[in-house]
């Protein structure tokens, strides 16, 4: 018997960070009027943020299938496998519902718990590593949810958009709403607060609005785990990567991660973002 670790591409993981660590991801939709992509795997992000820039469709996104659920956990769950299927906030996407449902189907034959992990982007992806390290390491099934149940509330995700636009559109917008209407030269800094999007403040440029991330890093405690993701400008990232680096006194810089197609139809062009896991003092 073994543990396996599943998550979904609103994770925002690289394909080798999930290799590397054996964990499957389950991709959501994106939508272009008929014409439907599995994220990451049938358009990519570099290729979903030239469309979304330069076409005159916007996107729309849907959670993957039950029955997309039931083929991974039917795979996964051979041998007696158990498996944890860790997934973006269920008050931003229905893609928990979908997994549940699954998990009932098939709970005569595979064991699966689900975890929502009340984040997005790569806050979620970093839960979803410390699983698949735990397991790595040897640790037993109980311990490992006892881990990411409290790894889950010392989890957060902080991002500074370019404009308001996108997430207005794509109706994810939460308590960020609040912000519409004064963001005239000003950058929205938008974080994840109990699963909701919410306002985090504003900024005038991209230099402002990363002292801004930065600040919200140190306001939570010392960092344990962290990851910087961007949508299209990656120079953005190793920037801000290069700066908490020294600022925070980090051993090593933090990784980069493009963000995806799903989380780029409400983000879009020039995100810079920061998921992190504080230190359990």
């Amino acid at each position: 018997m073994a543990i396996k670790i599943v998550t979904d591409s609103t994770c925002d993981l690289d394909k080798k960070t999930a290799q590397d660590l054996s964990i499957e991801i389950v991709p959501l939709n994106v939508h272009f009027e008929d014409k439907v992509y599995k994220d990451g795997i049938e358009i990519n992000s570099d290729d979903f943020f030239d469309r979304l820039i330069n076409g005159d469709i916007f996107p729309k996104t849907s959670q993957p299938s039950v029955g997309e659920f039931i083929d991974v956990y039917e795979k996964l769950g051979t041998d007696e496998n158990e498996i944890i299927s860790i997934h973006i906030s269920d008050q931003l996407s229905g893609t928990i519902n979908s997994a549940t449902q699954a998990a009932k189907h098939l709970e005569n034959k595979v064991k699966v718990h689900i975890i929502d992990s009340k984040q997005i982007s790569i806050s979620l992806g970093l839960l979803a590593i410390a699983a698949a390290n735990a397991v790595k390491e040897g640790k037993e099934i109980n311990e490992i949810l006892k881990l990411i149940e409290d790894l889950v509330e010392r989890s957060y995700v902080y991002t500074a958009l370019d404009t308001l636009e996108y997430l207005e559109k794509g109706g994810r917008i939460g308590k960020a709403k609040s912000l519409l209407g004064k963001m005239l030269n000003f950058k929205p800094i938008i974080g994840s607060s109990n699963g909701i999007i919410d306002a985090f403040g504003r900024g005038r440029s991209n230099t402002a609005c990363m002292i801004k991330l930065e600040e919200l890093i140190k306001s939570t405690g010392e960092v344990e785990t962290i990851g910087i993701v961007y949508s299209t400008d990656k120079s953005l990232a190793d920037k801000f990567a290069d700066q908490i680096t020294q600022n925070l006194k980090l051993d090593n810089p933090p990784k980069t991660y493009q963000i995806g197609p799903v989380i780029g139809v409400y983000g879009g062009p020039n995100v810079i973002g920061v998921g992190f896991i504080t230190k359990n003092l």
